[in-house]
């Protein structure tokens, strides 16, 4: 099965109007928007990106990655 990433405004039930991806497409994302190497999501660094991101927004021009302050 594959997994797909979507949200809703949870404020007043109504869906948001930002795109939904693939589990597979979102961590290639955040991959090349990291710098890491892609080898599959398999393979994507858990660890690394619990240390360095503090969160990931999804819209229609593409992911944003924030970075945790120092």
């Amino acid at each position: 099965p594959v997994k797909v990433w979507k949200c809703y405004d949870r404020k007043h039930g109504a869906k948001c109007h930002n795109p939904n991806m693939t589990e597979e497409e979102l961590l290639r994302a955040i991959s090349d928007s990291l710098g890491f190497e892609w080898h599959g999501a398999d393979e994507f660094d858990v660890w690394a990106f619990e240390q360095i991101v503090s969160r990931v927004e999804v819209g229609d021009d593409g992911i944003k990655v924030f970075r945790q302050a120092a």
